[in-house]
């Protein structure tokens, strides 16, 4: 709470699980549409199981939404889903839920475009990837007033740039707060901060070329056990303060004024061209020297400073 962490309660496990036969990752309960493995302490014999019955998992979610309205904290969950790929599976598991516990809400990390405008009165917060965004900017322009939650935006594995990767320039890890604030968007989603590999001091990739250096963290495990951050992650901070700063602007100035500042930055005010098929490079897309970000800031700072 102290940290300004304490607007959302996210629950992940309870739908969209990923399945990978292959490393031992199958369903349990064959009766449930979806691969939930849910443990639990068994006292008679002292050993750890899974549940394994469809109706056991659903009382599991009965109590889980009964234990958040008992702690008033019910409006602040989301039930989340990362990268569902089968609509007509997820709205399987999506009925399900509501059916049980009709207090939770959704929220889903979208890579499948066509999830959107689906979903669009179901889920309450949208986290499409980078390219879904430029795939559907004119129907999350339309959400952005109706939706019950937020609309963010996330990169991962894909799409090659702008990203955080370790081969990114370095100034697309600050590019994202700036695009987050020019897209009219409530945030940004990143799932790498400590998923190291097994020696992540001597060798950072993990199942390369799939997942670049860069892409499972952004700090290092220290020796004292505290993170040892990195350039990436600096300028991720830096970006997420230009970020602050641009919504100071925009309450003390207003939308219009921001044109100019927007183009220190900027090449392009047509979000749909981020998208990899519009065949543009970073460099027709985004400033990539660190000194107009400088710039950026500067401007900033002193029109806010302005009476």
């Amino acid at each position: 709470m102290k940290y300004g962490i304490d607007k959302e309660i996210e629950v992940f496990g309870l739908m969209n699980i990923w399945l990978d036969p292959e490393y031992g990752y199958t369903g349990i309960a064959e009766d449930y549409p979806d691969g939930i493995r849910i443990r639990y302490y068994d006292r008679n014999d002292g050993a750890f199981k899974y549940i394994r019955n469809g109706e056991e998992i659903k009382a599991y979610i009965k109590a889980l939404e009964k234990f958040f309205i008992e702690k008033d904290l019910i409006d602040r969950v989301r039930i989340v889903a990362d990268e569902p790929g089968d609509i007509g599976r997820y709205k399987r598991s999506l009925e399900t839920i509501r059916e049980v516990a009709p207090g939770f809400r959704f929220k889903s990390a979208i890579n499948h475009s066509e999830f959107i405008e689906e979903f669009k009165n179901i889920i309450s917060d949208f986290v499409p990837i980078l390219p879904g965004v430029c795939e559907k900017w004119e129907t999350l322009k339309e959400l952005k007033s109706k939706v019950t939650g937020r609309i963010l935006w996330y990169v991962c594995c894909w799409p090659p740039y702008p990203n955080t990767f370790i081969s990114s320039p370095l100034v697309e890890s600050r590019l994202i707060g700036i695009l987050t604030a020019f897209m009219g968007l409530d945030g940004f989603l990143r799932w790498n901060y400590t998923v190291w590999p097994e020696d992540p001091r001597n060798r950072i990739s993990y199942r390369f070329p799939h997942w670049k250096a860069g892409d499972t963290n952004f700090v290092y495990p220290g020796k004292d056990g505290r993170p040892i951050l990195t350039l990436r992650y600096k300028n991720l901070k830096r970006g997420i303060e230009d970020y602050e700063l641009l919504m100071m602007f925009k309450e003390k100035h207003g939308e219009k004024t921001l044109e100019s500042l927007w183009d220190k930055i900027l090449k392009t005010r047509d979000i749909r061209e981020f998208h990899i098929s519009s065949g543009k490079s970073p460099n027709e897309l985004y400033s990539l020297d660190s000194r107009d970000y400088y710039g950026f800031r500067s401007a900033l700072l002193e029109a806010l400073e302005e009476k």
